[in-house]
């Protein structure tokens, strides 16, 4: 298949076929059509390609046990779709479809693991991606802010399918989450204090504590930590370095962590499924 341009029509791949040269583009690079409807990824299922839209838009969303949904992201020229496959796994927690029909480029898996795993002009151009998305976390923080003004005083107390805690309590653990992720990526950067490590069991602790000890905070508390919290984190997080980005800020059972995939896998990921959570129990 001729790809002759193709690349160039999606400015990450764009800019990472001038690193890679030609020796990447057969027979691993594919120029595809896409349907609407069409699911590129599922939950917690590895994904076999890294998909690259050129004309195409492609919806990220978050889907609850009892079925309700929410659009987290879209995905178009800009970008891709497959981020996980840099940040050490292979699946993610929500399912990305086609939106919009058009065309795309894809790379399978392996291959793109491998050439960001050897070059560091690939990880860099990669990575600051990884640091654009997570300039959207003031635009999530107002996302949050909104949602919570909207709740009734019968939908605060709502109880969320997935995790089984009141909204109110899922409310403030968005809050608690962007305070935390910032004194962890400002002491990793800062080299303040040692790494941080997190089992499964440790981080159910917190929760199960949280749940039990704040279901009565108000609506005016959260939306006043929000106002603050969100915009001091993505400053923090948009003026990182190429080289900041690949710090190690902790583990997490196991898996290190960089700052790069905290802020991708955390910082942005797991806040829009709880946000996602709060609108599928209040019926937004």
């Amino acid at each position: 298949m001729n790809l002759a341009g193709a690349p160039n029509d999606n400015r990450l791949l764009a800019a990472l076929t001038t690193v890679w040269g030609s020796q990447i583009r057969q027979p691993h690079l594919q120029f595809i059509d896409l349907k609407p409807g069409q699911v590129l990824s599922q939950p917690r299922k590895a994904q076999r390609f890294a998909y690259f839209p050129t004309t195409a838009i492609v919806s990220l969303v978050y889907t609850t046990e009892a079925g309700g949904s929410a659009q987290i992201a879209v995905v178009g020229s800009e970008g891709m779709v497959g981020e996980t496959l840099f940040l050490g796994g292979g699946a993610t927690t929500w399912q990305a479809t086609v939106l919009i029909a058009g065309r795309a480029v894809r790379i399978e898996a392996q291959a793109f693991r491998d050439e960001f795993e050897q070059s560091v002009a690939v990880r860099r151009i990669t990575l600051r991606y990884t640091q654009a998305l997570a300039t959207q976390i003031a635009q999530t923080a107002n996302d949050a802010i909104a949602t919570v003004e909207g709740c009734s005083d019968e939908q605060w107390k709502a109880i969320t399918t997935a995790e089984q805690w009141p909204v109110a309590v899922v409310a403030c653990h968005l809050a608690d989450l962007h305070d935390v992720f910032f004194q962890l990526i400002d002491a990793a950067k800062s080299n303040k204090s040692s790494l941080f490590e997190l089992t499964q069991e440790d981080i159910d602790a917190v929760n199960a504590d949280r749940a039990r000890t704040r279901a009565d905070v108000s609506k005016t508390e959260i939306i006043g930590r929000r106002r603050d919290t969100g915009p001091r984190l993505s400053a923090l997080v948009a003026g990182l370095s190429d080289q900041e980005l690949e710090l190690v800020v902790g583990a997490i059972s196991g898996y290190d962590l960089t700052i790069a995939s905290f802020a991708e896998l955390a910082v942005v990921g797991h806040y829009r499924e709880h946000l996602a959570s709060i609108r599928s129990a209040i019926g937004n």
